[in-house]
């Protein structure tokens, strides 16, 4: 089983997310929500980023590097 399926299993990591996001401080805890960028609907992939449903193709990690590029920045200023 692929670790991004089924949508039972997508679920669940989306509500571990939310908990980490409830956490998050900015200083100790980041949290980035980036299902938009990955995801069309909840457990649909965008076509073209991943290889197998849970390795990224190079595509795939670009989208992964624009998405943190940001949290990169402020981490480094």
């Amino acid at each position: 089983m692929l670790p991004r399926t089924p949508l039972e299993l997508d679920n669940k990591v989306h509500g571990s997310n939310a908990i980490i996001a409830q956490n998050g401080d900015d200083k100790h805890v980041f949290y980035l929500d980036m299902r938009s960028n990955f995801e069309t609907a909840p457990g649909v992939e965008k076509p073209g980023l991943y290889v197998d449903g849970s390795h990224l193709t190079a595509k795939g990690y670009e989208v992964w590097y624009e998405a943190m590029e940001p949290l990169f920045k402020k981490l480094y200023e």
